[in-house]
């Protein structure tokens, strides 16, 4: 990623460009289930009913549809979140291993 204006080793303007960018998170509005079609939806900017056909069809048809849909419910944060549920896991069994 090519970032123009910025001078190299500036960490915080290029956090700041990074604020800025698109985040793909599970919506809390407009979600049936986790919130995974709405987040995609407004992240591509389509119809969240298309979105949601999609992963039907696919999950009918073989399962793929149902397995994206589960990785990414436990991969992408929540919206106002930045932590995933991996993310709170993986820090739960890292802190029982350090009290041990």
């Amino acid at each position: 990623m090519k970032l123009t204006g910025l001078k190299s080793g500036s960490r915080y303007l290029y956090a700041a460009h990074m604020s800025n960018a698109k985040r793909l998170v599970r919506k809390r509005d407009g979600k049936m289930i986790a919130g995974v079609a709405a987040g995609i939806a407004d992240y591509f900017e389509v119809d969240v009913n298309l979105i949601r056909v999609i992963l039907a069809v696919t999950a009918v048809m073989g399962g793929f549809g149902l397995v994206v849909y589960l990785v990414m419910w436990v991969l992408v944060p929540e919206e106002g979140s930045d932590r995933s549920m991996v993310d709170d896991v993986v820090d739960s069994v890292t802190e029982e291993n350090h009290d041990d």
